[in-house]
């Protein structure tokens, strides 16, 4: 399996899961070469390249990974990001002649990033408001542009305090919407039998995931 077949999105990807992984699991216990391999074995999977590997070579493995990521298998990798970043470029800064040729040091740039527990300690939209900041200071000169930095600034505190103006549901409201769904259940099992081994399956399925954890 060779490195270079692969997305920069899948490699990204599997070395997040990888950093997940030995979050709670020790290097004396498994050996890094064995997850690795096994991380993007999975995403090859998803690629042209690895539609040939043996599948039982990869599903071996894949609850048992999948269960010490506690089942948090999204990554927000930058790599998608860029891309963006890239086609918003052509379309809406027409000044610059070939954006393709930022692509080699952005990969460049992201390979370092991906290497570092940057995605571990902040959240995806600290770090895109703090690559904002550095984009528009440096790369685009606007250190001196008091007024543009301003009206981002203004944009960018709002950030961390919206999460604490959510009210969450109080005890009384929980307990009223449980008895809904109750009813619910009940007025599903008599005039749609046919959903009791649907609901039945997923509740089996519910419990097997809370006991994993």
């Amino acid at each position: 399996m060779k490195m270079d077949k692969l997305k920069d999105a899948q490699c990204g990807t599997a070395i997040m899961y990888f950093w997940r992984f030995y979050l709670n699991n020790s290097l004396m216990e498994y050996h890094p070469r064995t997850i690795i391999t096994q991380f993007v074995g999975d995403l090859v999977q998803e690629s042209a390249a690895g539609q040939e590997r043996a599948l039982e070579q990869i599903l071996e493995y894949v609850l048992f990974l999948i269960q010490q990521l506690n089942f948090h298998l999204v990554v927000h990798t930058l790599y998608r990001l860029m891309e963006g970043l890239l086609i918003d470029l052509k379309t809406r800064y027409p000044l610059l002649e070939n954006p393709e040729s930022l692509r080699k040091s952005a990969d460049d740039f992201l390979t370092r990033a991906t290497l570092t527990d940057t995605g571990l300690l902040f959240p995806p939209s600290e770090i895109a408001g703090l690559s904002m900041e550095t984009y528009l200071t440096e790369c685009m000169g606007l250190k001196e542009d008091k007024e543009t930095l301003l009206k981002m600034y203004d944009a960018m505190i709002p950030i961390p305090t919206t999460r604490w103006k959510h009210e969450f549901l109080k005890q009384e409201e929980v307990n009223a919407y449980k008895i809904k769904l109750y009813f619910l259940i009940v007025y599903l099992f008599i005039f749609y039998p046919s959903l009791v081994n649907i609901f039945l399956t997923l509740l089996e399925l519910h419990c097997w995931l809370r006991a994993c954890k």
